[in-house]
């Protein structure tokens, strides 16, 4: 494909989830109004992305890719979707503690008042831990990482750091905070970074609903411990990647040493 043309394809892709984002902010607060009004804020919010990012995500990459299975690999949506969560569940297992220790001192000191348990809103954990995550992903990571690097030919870093720029910009709401900006921004490069290792969105997905989840329902707990799970993300990744190369490499070395025996 000639340059000009992966960088027309790739403007392309920008302008699209540019598009995306302010579709966002002029729509989402009307839908979220239809949808039940305040008291399922997250819930509309979740369900917007579904319907206005990921459809029509699908719809484009359909129509970009000779057949569906292409379409949906691209996307990240073929591979590692167990895998993937069992990654997300380890990963987040310090969120899960801290929460559960949370309940623990709130029920120890429940008769004076003082306890605060977490609390489990049913629409607004659809929202932001199952809905959102999913139309999120599927946008700056399936199409824009995916579609940047397997048709615009753009490698992996440019990519998942653009895609984590447009990504923080689309969390921007309600004034500047830096330090959850930047919060936001690593967790972007990170989402990024898994779609890559794994050639998938599915570790992302998951990984960005339990974190959502566990701010969902105890978010005075969880403190730092966001951070930890990414970390703890990460390494996983590198140490089931590193295990699988070193198995490839180790039956290649056996299969060549076999050939070699044979030929004696």
């Amino acid at each position: 494909m000639p340059s000009a043309r992966r960088a027309l394809l790739a403007f392309g892709l920008v302008a699209l989830v540019v598009v995306a984002l302010i579709v966002f902010r002029a729509g989402a607060p009307a839908f979220v109004l239809a949808v039940g009004g305040t008291v399922r804020a997250d819930l509309g919010e979740g369900l917007f992305k579904v319907l206005y990012w990921a459809v029509p995500v699908l719809l484009v990459a359909r129509f970009a890719a000779r057949d569906l299975r292409t379409a949906l690999a691209r996307l990240g949506l073929t591979r590692a979707f167990f895998t993937g969560g069992l990654l997300a569940f380890l990963a987040t297992l310090p969120m899960l503690l801290s929460m559960l220790e949370s309940v623990r001192q709130a029920l120890s000191s429940i008769l004076s008042f003082d306890g605060h348990l977490p609390r489990f809103d049913s629409y607004s954990i659809l929202g932001t831990a199952v809905l959102g995550p999913f139309g999120e992903e599927i946008l700056f990571r399936g199409l824009l990482v995916g579609h940047l690097m397997a048709a615009a030919l753009w490698r992996p870093a440019p990519a998942v750091v653009l895609s984590a720029v447009l990504f923080t910009l689309a969390h921007a709401v309600g004034g500047i905070d830096l330090p959850m900006l930047g919060s936001i921004l690593i967790g972007g490069l990170v989402f990024g970074w898994l779609f890559v290792r794994w050639q998938s969105i599915w570790p992302g997905v998951h990984l960005h609903a339990m974190i959502n989840f566990y701010w969902d329902v105890s978010p005075t707990t969880i403190g730092v411990w966001h951070a930890v799970a990414l970390v703890l993300a990460v390494a996983g990744t590198e140490a089931v990647k590193s295990t699988g190369s070193a198995s490839v490499k180790g039956t290649g070395s056996a299969g060549v040493e076999s050939a070699g025996s044979a030929g004696k």
